[in-house]
């Protein structure tokens, strides 16, 4: 676990990073990202159930790239001074109840 959090502190390739810590026993995708999360909010955002159903993203290596992709490319676009975390937490909020609807 420490060498992987030195290498998510001194890179920001997020295909590479989430595959090292889904490989710990125990963390999937959601306790991986969470990790990098809380380790640089900025850069990291955690990819859940709630946001895989709620948005379709693979929780794997590739989807996890993906939506940190998204997630910058949508505050670039925006010329929004969010952070990454900041606007995973917002999406979050908004769908979470449109999916716990759906598995009810």
């Amino acid at each position: 676990m420490d060498d992987w959090l030195a290498i998510a502190a001194a890179t920001d390739v997020a295909v590479s990073l989430i595959a090292p810590g889904i490989a710990i026993k125990g963390l999937g995708v959601s306790f991986a990202s969470k990790h990098l999360r809380m380790l640089d909010p900025k850069r990291y955002a955690v990819l859940d159930e709630v946001i895989s159903e709620g948005l379709g993203f693979a929780r794997n290596p590739k989807g996890y790239a993906l939506f940190i992709y998204c997630l910058q490319e949508f505050l670039a676009r925006h010329e929004l001074p969010y952070s990454v975390a900041t606007l995973e937490s917002g999406l979050f909020y908004l769908i979470r109840q449109q999916v716990r609807a759906r598995q009810d």
